[in-house]
């Protein structure tokens, strides 16, 4: 049994936790090299992909949510570093991606590119970044 306490603890946990917006992907796309040259595949889910639907989540606690343009203006003057926090997601045209980034005090991703080339992804398309401070 929880006693008054634990009980007044546990009711602030779970406003705290209700208080992130929530947000829904598409699906997932994944960034890839082929004959030198950054690639995308995006990959569609729906509903009725039921596999996808019961393995992978499809929405997504948003913490600090930024273009990425501003992101990586944060990562080139030292404001975001790996030990200040981490990218929860990088969202590509609204689906979660495997993009990541390896430059100035930072490396977090699966598909990591630097600074460069992550804002020349940024022109190409619409990059969201979901930071989550320690």
């Amino acid at each position: 049994m929880f006693d008054k306490l634990e009980l007044e603890e546990s009711e602030k946990y779970n406003e705290i936790k209700q208080e992130y917006p929530k947000r829904t992907i598409k699906g997932e796309v994944y960034f890839y090299l082929k004959n030198g040259y950054t690639e995308i595949d995006f990959k569609e889910y729906t509903v009725e992909d039921k596999l996808f639907v019961n393995l992978y989540p499809t929405e997504y606690t948003i913490y600090d949510l930024m273009s990425g343009e501003e992101f990586a203006d944060n990562v080139e003057c030292g404001g975001f570093i790996d030990y200040d926090g981490s990218i929860a997601q990088i969202f590509v045209n609204d689906y979660k991606s495997n993009l990541g980034i390896w430059d100035f005090g930072i490396h977090q991703g699966k598909f990591c590119v630097g600074a460069y080339d992550f804002r020349k992804l940024c022109e190409k398309y619409n990059i969201e970044v979901n930071w989550a401070n320690r």
